[in-house]
């Protein structure tokens, strides 16, 4: 998360007086990769205390995000399993006490809804016969739910597309020496540098990265001087040793 530090030293020792900080590894590819993908996120919901109210914080992450990916297939309005919003928060339902759960994880979504952090929340055709049964609750996981979110939001996640420069780059393909691959491979290992690490300072995803070296996929032109430059050593990120 953070590139380096800078220290001063006095008579007691050395102090941390300044950070330059930088996008780490693990978030590197989503916000400045040829993919990167962007949520917005309610001021209401980082305003929430991360102790008392974790399950709204969680949910409307969850929430935000899945509107973003929904939005260019315009499926605002699917419903979504409760069993998805626990996986999601990674939150787990007390067999012992499940009313407790659902009474919490219920709570959680009309706050958000009373702090307009989300329209509304409804479930879709509810079963409440089942209340009562035993293991009732891995029924319940099962009830779908729908969440109308903000307009605003929407209008914003609508207005949000990947520039068209960016969509060229990614698909225009330049050829590359397989030695070369395998040359960035090599010095990667020797290096003790991580395909996560090599790819976030390259700008794309661990993943992708992955199939490039395997030679499943071939690199983007942009990917391709990237490699190369630091193959030859002009780029001063994670040089190899």
């Amino acid at each position: 998360m953070v590139s380096s530090v800078a220290e001063e030293q006095d008579l007691s020792g050395s102090r941390v007086f300044a950070w330059r900080v930088r996008p780490g590894d693990v978030f590197a590819p989503f916000l400045l990769g040829p993919g990167r993908q962007l949520a917005l996120l309610s001021q209401r919901v980082l305003e929430y205390d991360f102790y008392r109210h974790s399950w709204e914080k969680r949910i409307a992450r969850y929430l935000f995000w899945l509107a973003r990916i929904r939005s260019p297939k315009k499926e605002q309005s699917r419903a979504i399993r409760v069993s998805s919003f626990v996986d999601a928060i990674k939150k787990e339902v007390d067999p012992r006490y499940p009313v407790r759960t659902r009474y919490r994880f219920e709570q959680a979504l009309s706050r958000l809804a009373t702090d307009g952090v989300i329209r509304n929340w409804i479930y879709q055709e509810p079963d409440e016969t089942i209340l009562g049964r035993k293991g009732w609750w891995t029924e319940w996981l099962d009830w779908k739910i729908v969440v109308e979110m903000p307009e605003p939001l929407l209008e914003q996640y609508a207005r949000i597309q990947l520039p068209q420069s960016q969509i060229i780059e990614v698909e225009s393909k330049t050829p590359i020496a397989p030695d070369v691959i395998h040359k960035v491979k090599q010095m990667r290992s020797a290096g003790g540098i991580s395909q996560a690490q090599l790819a976030g300072v390259l700008g794309v995803h661990p993943n992708y990265f992955a199939q490039i070296e395997r030679g499943i996929k071939r690199p983007s032109r942009q990917l391709a001087e990237a490699m190369l430059a630091w193959v030859s050593g002009r780029s001063d990120s994670l040089s190899p040793k």
